[in-house]
């Protein structure tokens, strides 16, 4: 229970009113007292140009948002494999709460080229483990719990032999996407699934594809429950996905209006 994690961790318990932005993004993890995690990962800027994920300007350091209201919209924040735009933790909703800030050994693992292992790991000797409950908690699910649900979907409902199968886990490295689903923003190096390659439902968010899971879990003949009920760690995965919810009472869902407003206007007036 990350409940658990949070009165083992060491570093200093603040009231969210007075939690200021840390020096670096990759610092603004921060967990609650009720085990609630939050993964702050950019700021979504006034300057509709300006994007900045995993970054922010070194002059918001040390302050606190509601004296940044000319510069910053909100904040990016990753919970259940969704890119949210949220307040910070100084903001009222979180006022009077009490969090602490992950220790620096902590670290969101995004996709590389070669690679598209994603987790919440810590540094411990010479290794790096997964908290496997704060990575649910932000993609909701591991990787290894969405590779192995992929692989058994893939052969029962979709294509899986010795050369490819779909639908399966990637990333695109240098361009922004978006959730063919839900219209979601997929940035570069965020994990997605892919249900084909170059046509519609080949981009896929995590948070999507949970979506359309809990949607087919919904039915009152619950085929998906019945087709996987017979495979190992299946059932597990399947309680995970129940638990993924699309309340977000606090914050925005970021879409392609967010990314790319001033082209939605130019191409509504063409």
């Amino acid at each position: 229970m990350l409940t658990d994690l949070y009165k083992k961790l060491k570093t200093p318990e603040h009231k969210g009113k007075d939690i200021v932005l840390p020096e670096y993004s990759t610092r603004a993890l921060y967990l609650s007292e009720r085990g609630e995690f939050f993964a702050f990962v950019g700021i979504y800027c006034k300057d509709a140009k300006q994007i900045l994920l995993e970054s922010w300007p070194y002059y918001l350091a040390g302050k606190h948002t509601k004296n940044l209201g000319k510069y910053i919209k909100g904040l990016f924040r990753i919970k259940f494999g969704c890119i949210l735009i949220s307040a910070f933790l100084d903001h009222e909703i979180y006022y009077d709460k009490n969090f602490k800030q992950l220790p620096d050994d902590y670290f969101i693992k995004m996709t590389v080229v070669n690679d598209c292992y994603f987790g919440v790991v810590v540094r411990e000797e010479n290794e790096s483990i997964e908290n496997e409950e704060l990575t649910r908690q932000c993609f909701g699910l591991t990787y290894s719990q969405l590779s192995y649900f992929l692989e058994k979907y893939a052969e029962k409902l979709g294509v899986k032999n010795q050369y490819l199968q779909y639908p399966r886990i990637t990333r695109s490295i240098n361009r922004d996407n978006f959730c063919d689903i839900t219209g979601l923003w997929i940035p570069p190096s965020f994990p997605y699934i892919a249900f084909n390659d170059g046509y519609d439902f080949s981009h896929v968010s995590l948070f999507g594809f949970y979506r359309f899971i809990g949607a087919l879990l919904s039915t009152y003949s619950n085929v998906i429950q019945q087709l996987f009920e017979q495979e190992p760690l299946c059932a597990e995965i399947i309680r995970h996905i129940k638990n993924i919810n699309n309340y977000f009472p606090f914050e925005q869902k970021v879409t392609r209006e967010h990314v790319y407003p001033m082209g939605v206007i130019e191409s509504i007036k063409s």
